[in-house]
């Protein structure tokens, strides 16, 4: 198993899974600057797929829950548990797909 050490790629991933702002500054610095490193700007590409995703199932759960505010009892019903569980899940993921995503591409 080779895997090489590359910051680049770790920042990438790392403001990828943190904050969309940070990303884009981090993401759209590298993106510009190292427009001839292949690897890396698949690593960009992966990284903004994954942070396009995340952010999809965020605004899905976002929605549910605002929807389901509106109605009475929703805090002790049944779909408020599995929203719960449901978020709670998808964050467990999000940091496993980044771990794995990262090394995946430091193996590059």
């Amino acid at each position: 198993m080779n895997i090489k050490f590359d910051w680049r790629k770790i920042a990438i991933w790392i403001t990828a899974y943190l904050d969309i702002v940070a990303f884009v500054l981090v993401g759209g610095y590298f993106f510009l600057k190292e427009k001839e490193d292949e690897t890396l700007q698949k690593t960009l590409k992966q990284a903004f797929l994954f942070k396009v995703l995340v952010f999809g199932v965020g605004l899905l759960i976002t929605f549910f829950h605002t929807v389901g505010g509106l109605f009475s009892g929703y805090t002790s019903s049944s779909f408020y548990a599995f929203i719960v569980q449901f978020s709670q899940i998808i964050e467990i993921v999000k940091i496993g797909a980044v771990v794995g995503l990262c090394i995946n591409s430091l193996r590059e």
